[in-house]
């Protein structure tokens, strides 16, 4: 028996199928899209301009100031990840909470 040959019928009905599933199945306006929605606008419109005008125009960076906008991103996240991972091994080696211990390698 070949496998590799589908049926067109199996394709048609496949076809059909994904069809229904991309039809929305509730309200179309839920406070998620609300939200998300204009977010996603502002940020094709900063793609457009990073890809028309180069990545200066979006982030600031250039030779004069060539941190820019990553320094205070990296501050940020770099913050946020040292402080779980602070928290992480508090939580193992100071209050002896050993079922943590499993992701505590990932945090230091």
């Amino acid at each position: 028996m070949n496998t590799a040959a589908v049926p067109a019928n199996e394709l048609i009905r496949f076809g059909k199928f994904f069809l229904q599933e991309l039809k929305p199945k509730g309200k179309w306006l839920t406070p998620f899209k609300v939200i998300s929605i204009p977010i996603i606008f502002v940020g094709l419109i900063i793609l457009y301009f990073r890809f028309t005008q180069g990545l200066g125009s979006v982030t600031n960076l250039s030779q004069q100031y060539p941190f820019g906008f990553w320094i205070g991103f990296d501050v940020m996240t770099g913050v946020a990840l040292a402080g779980g991972a602070y928290v992480i091994c508090f939580v193992v080696y100071v209050l002896r909470m050993e079922k943590y211990h499993s992701i505590l390698k990932v945090t230091s």
